[in-house]
């Protein structure tokens, strides 16, 4: 029979479904039921790719269910309407209806891009940002503004001094330490956060219990108190960028105050705290992130003072609104040219050269150097040894951090390709030795899959030129690909599909290649073209210039390297495989990348035997329903043929000398704890689970 264990910890739930259906009983604090089956979180899939388990794990999450019918979820117990969980989150929705009515838009309807910023800005409410701003924020070095974190606590903390000031000291500080912790619980509590809380509490305190004061001891308290709770937040880039930046600022702000005696001492603080914040976190954003910006100093300078206002005025807005909503709109109105003028400081500081440069690799060797060399001063007044001890040990970690940069590598094969475990399994990378870097993509990366695995991987190889990007389709939005990539590398030659110029958006590409001093060839049925060693055929489509793009006409190109080939079919369907398969053209090919992600349904039999691969590649990409699609591996393997699958395997690499092939893989990149269905009960909502309007589904934390 079936046997029940008890399970603790936490959970990860994703519900796919009518989200407006279950709605009423995933409110904070309710304890559900549900039914399903539990996995665990996906490993690295490919080559320097970030692992979502580490991720999770980080976070004290080790397994995840996803859950795809309503019956799945039952209501056990509702919370008590008057809990601190739901109160703050039943305030921050408050706040939210309040914060889109006193800024409605054009037409006079609640919300607008004011709206959307300015919950950004005051409660962490990313999600309705357009991308191209947050990109623009990101490349000038001022996204921190958009995470709450302890600047804005600082934020509210100097308005609760001024609003509180008729109030004698004691009282005044001890009112503080509730306002600072109910807009902790009111934004989500995240590291930042919490450490900034805990620091202006405790500071608080010393002025309400008359104690002296000591901003070391307060981040130490605050550092102790994050470690308590989950020990594993230390080796997370959140809390790492956050306490260092803050030792930064109390232990470097003196010493940038003391070489700024030549400007007034009102306006030192306002260059010296984003001076030392900048340099406290410049190493480890280089090393998480690969981007460091040039312009970030200037830009915080100003940024920051804006926001600061925006902000401010926006919160005594809020809670004007409480009580009326038309002084919520008074108070708030000279916020819709505030946000306004942020957005244009923004996208100019953004054209400046130097903003959002990409670091390839930055050594840990060298973050220890850094950190050593900007925090030393404090402790190198007494004595003359311990300056010799910080050269040296410098010295010592520039070379280890040198070494790892410099020294030589293993040679690569003399051809090897790549294929990539991404969500929408579209991208490979081929590589020759000495010779040319080639990459076939689709025209659509609709998934994130350049940002999230292409680029770690890029960065990791230190490939920063492309020479041939192949793009197999002519979709509406022909530039997005395009534009992701030389975000980070250059390209050389694009290859197009040849119906390309067919794309609404095909003007625009013309004028990014023409910008970037790209060249650009347009490939037609029967071309043929010498790639370095390699020979680069087109066989499909075959169809008329002008005619509408459909995945029949995706490109099918083929590619050989001495005597091994890879036959790259794209999403053509049954009917355009079969009417290939009747072409006069040589479709055997030693490697086949199936298509349509191997998916049976899609993929003719006839074809398959026409290509006879030795080795037959399944990239399956998205799980869809929490399951792959019924696929052709074992048909290929009737056939003789070696089956490879990228959900089982991950990414799969495939190196040649151009007679023998050898296939490697990375670890399996998703598996099941048990194939039975679990019965998961007694939940309590997360505090802050919510539901993204721009996901299918509902994504929360559950604690069982």
């Amino acid at each position: 029979g079936k046997k029940e264990f008890p399970v603790t910890g936490l959970l990860q739930v994703l519900f796919h479904g009518q989200v407006k259906e279950v709605e009423p009983i995933l409110q904070c604090g309710n304890r559900i039921e549900i039914t399903g089956k539990i996995v665990l979180p996906r490993d690295r899939g490919n080559p320097g790719e970030i692992s979502r388990r580490e991720l999770l794990a980080a976070r004290s999450i080790h397994a995840l269910s996803r859950i795809y019918r309503t019956d799945d979820i039952a209501l056990m117990d509702r919370a008590g309407r008057y809990s601190i969980p739901c109160l703050a989150l039943n305030l921050k929705h408050h706040l939210q209806t309040i914060i889109r009515e006193s800024l409605p838009n054009p037409q006079n309807h609640p919300g607008s891009l004011q709206s959307v910023l300015l919950e950004a800005l005051m409660l962490g409410e990313r999600s309705g940002i357009p991308y191209e701003i947050k990109d623009k924020f990101r490349s000038v070095g001022v996204i921190h503004v958009l995470v709450v974190s302890g600047l804005h606590v600082s934020f509210i903390w100097i308005l609760g001094l001024f609003i509180f000031s008729p109030f004698p000291l004691r009282i005044r500080y001890a009112l503080l330490i509730p306002l600072v912790v109910g807009y902790v619980l009111l934004t989500g509590a995240s590291t930042a956060t919490v450490r900034a809380g805990v620091m202006a509490c405790i500071y608080s305190l010393s002025f309400v219990l008359n104690q002296p004061r000591n901003s070391l001891t307060a981040i130490a308290a605050a550092g102790l108190a994050l470690l308590l709770y989950n020990p594993l937040n230390l080796f997370t880039a959140g809390f790492q960028l956050s306490f260092l930046i803050v030792i930064s600022i109390i232990t470097l702000t003196p010493i940038i105050d003391r070489g700024l005696r030549f400007l007034p001492a009102k306006l030192r603080p306002f260059i010296g705290v984003p001076l030392a914040a900048q340099l406290g976190a410049l190493p480890l954003v280089a090393y998480y992130f690969h981007s460091i910006s040039l312009i970030a100093l200037p830009a915080n300078i100003i940024i920051v003072l804006l926001v600061a206002g925006i902000v401010c005025l926006g919160f005594i807005a809020s809670l004007a609104g409480l009580i009326a909503v038309p002084i919520a709109w008074l108070i708030n109105y000279p916020n819709h040219f505030l946000i306004l003028l942020l957005l244009k400081l923004v996208g100019w500081f953004s054209r400046f050269p130097g903003a959002g440069l990409r670091i390839a690799s930055f050594p840990v060797a060298w973050i220890f150097i850094w950190y050593l060399i900007i925090l030393s001063p404090i402790y190198l007044r007494p004595r003359r040894k311990r300056v010799l001890w910080i050269i040296g040990t410098a010295a010592v970690l520039l070379l280890i951090g040198w070494g790892v940069l410099y020294l030589p590598k293993p040679d690569l094969p003399p051809f090897q390709a790549v294929f990539f475990n991404t969500e929408s399994g579209e991208q490979t990378l081929l590589r020759e030795a000495d010779g040319p870097v080639i990459f076939i993509a689709s025209d659509d990366d609709r998934f994130g899959d350049i940002r999230s695995t292409i680029s770690p991987y890029l960065f990791r190889e230190k490939i920063d030129h492309i020479d041939y990007l192949i793009l197999t389709q002519a979709n509406l939005d022909h530039l997005n690909v395009l534009n992701r990539l030389i975000e980070m590398v250059t390209i050389g030659t694009v290859f197009d599909h040849p119906l390309g110029p067919s794309s609404p958006s095909y003007p625009r590409f013309r004028e990014v290649l023409e910008k970037n001093k790209i060249q650009y060839q347009r490939l037609t049925a029967d071309d043929l073209i010498e790639v370095g060693g390699c020979r680069l055929s087109v066989l499909w489509p075959r169809c008329l210039s002008g005619t509408k793009f459909q995945p029949d006409y995706s490109l099918v190109i083929k590619l050989r390297f001495g005597e091994t080939s890879f036959l790259f079919p794209s999403r053509i369907g049954v009917l355009a495989q079969e009417d290939l398969a009747e072409k006069p053209v040589n479709l055997k090919a030693t490697v086949l990348k199936a298509p349509w992600r191997g998916a049976s349904t899609h993929i003719s039999p006839f074809f398959l035997k026409a290509v006879n691969p030795e080795y037959g590649l399944l990239i399956q990409g998205r799980k869809y329903f929490g399951r792959y699609p019924r696929d052709c591996g074992d048909f290929l393997e009737e056939q003789g043929s070696e089956v490879h699958k990228t959900g089982e395997e991950g990414c799969i690499i495939v190196e040649t000398d151009g007679e023998t092939c050898r296939v490697l893989s990375a670890p399996n990149t998703e598996s099941t704890s048990s194939n039975s269905r679990l019965v998961s009960s007694l939940i309590n909502l997360n505090l802050f689970a919510k539901t993204h309007p721009s996901e299918p589904g509902l994504h929360s934390s559950f604690r069982n």
